[in-house]
């Protein structure tokens, strides 16, 4: 899959939930990074390979790694599957029409069960709970 980084100055990723200041400025320092965080939260098929988020982010496979390893605590698929499951989180809400097999195909994953399964791992709830639950409040 061939994906683009985006034209100009790149913007924070919302869909990461960085709480600290300084991981915020490095990421807002180093373009490549923000570039790719991006394409991460724009992709709606699955995210792009480590060499391809490495190609987008200017940089090795094994920096890259060691960037997301040093800034985030996680591997570059954590926080890539974090993304994708942020993302499927919101559209439970903002999409209340939508099954879950409508959001894991916008978010990226193969099938609804794929999703749940992911889902249920990060929230430990269902993505059907989880709906159920907000509604309720």
């Amino acid at each position: 899959m061939r994906v683009s980084a985006p034209t100009g100055r790149s913007k924070l990723s919302r869909w990461i939930p960085v709480t600290r200041a300084a991981v915020r400025r490095e990421i807002e320092a180093d373009p490549g990074l923000g570039d790719l965080l991006d394409v991460l939260a724009g992709v709606q098929q699955s995210p792009p390979r480590l060499d391809e988020a490495a190609r987008i982010a200017g940089r090795s496979r094994a920096t890259l790694a060691r960037r997301f390893r040093d800034l985030f605590g996680r591997t570059y698929g954590d926080v890539a599957r974090r993304i994708r499951l942020e993302q499927a989180r919101r559209l439970l809400l903002a999409k209340r029409e939508w099954t879950v097999d409508q959001i894991a195909s916008e978010v990226g994953y193969a099938t609804g069960y794929s999703l749940t399964r992911a889902f249920a791992a990060r929230f430990e709830m269902t993505p059907g709970a989880y709906r159920q639950a907000r509604s309720a409040r």
